[in-house]
């Protein structure tokens, strides 16, 4: 049984106009909008929830604190490019037990600069001829080799930096960015380790010890774990470029 002739023509202007109000009405109110309300979508500004980390939380706006064997951990003064980063703009994580991680992105590469609470000895931050412990020093994170590599203080630049320290307080560091980066390790502060990077995004991964046994292997099940050389690489070893061709070839 069809419908009478005319049916579907009148249905079909009736569908029009139960939608063309409602079509009207979305458009003015798109026009009618204030110029500076941004044309995102609402939930774009919205962060996840983060789950509360046993030990590791926001003191105030400025201040994390991560809780050690011993003491607190104060980690404060983060900034990007000299303006204040606050803490609720941090994104905290524990990655696994022991080891929690701090990240937050900037969109363009400029410093990212953070303050320290401790005054301890500290060890790691790569190859360096020197010294072991790099307590009241200021370390550059940077690769240099040649002659560059020798300028300065004999032993304080390396060709293999590592931005990663072990504190005698009970825990170990890792800014994990690839740009250049200063550690001053109680230099300029009795009080506090200073720390200024060059990245777009700044992560920062805290390993709780307190034995430095137990930080290393935290840090490198994060970072990739080494392959034992040869026998014949821990024997001694000369290099022309410290000793002169002549001796290299007398021995």
């Amino acid at each position: 049984m069809g419908f009478p002739r005319g049916w579907l023509k009148m249905l079909s202007k009736l569908l029009l106009l139960a939608i063309l109000p409602a079509a009207v009405t979305s458009r003015s109110i798109a026009q009618t909008a204030p110029a500076d309300v941004p044309a995102v979508p609402a939930q774009a500004s919205l962060r996840p929830v983060e789950a509360p980390l046993a030990g590791f939380v926001r003191v105030d706006k400025n201040t994390l604190g991560l809780t050690l064997a011993k003491q607190k951990l104060l980690l404060y003064d983060f900034e990007f490019n000299g303006d204040t980063v606050p803490t609720d703009k941090l994104h905290l994580r524990q990655i696994s037990p022991g080891v929690f991680e701090i990240t937050s992105i900037a969109y363009t590469v400029g410093e990212w600069h953070v303050r320290i609470r401790d005054a301890a000895d500290y060890y790691g931050l790569g190859e360096h001829s020197d010294v072991l412990n790099h307590a009241r020093t200021v370390v550059h994170n940077v690769s240099l080799t040649g002659p560059a590599q020798h300028e300065g203080a004999v032993g304080s630049s390396t060709s293999k930096p590592v931005p990663f320290f072990m504190s005698t307080t009970g825990y170990g560091m890792w800014f994990n960015v690839t740009g250049d980066a200063t550690f001053d390790l109680n230099a300029s502060s009795e009080a506090d380790i200073v720390v200024d990077a060059d990245a777009e995004k700044l992560r920062i991964v805290l390993f709780t010890g307190p034995e430095f046994a137990k930080i290393l292997d935290a840090f490198t099940a994060q970072a990739g774990r080494s392959v034992l050389p040869p026998y014949w690489a821990f024997a001694p070893w000369l290099g022309g470029e410290f000793e002169g061709e002549a001796r290299l070839q007398e021995t």
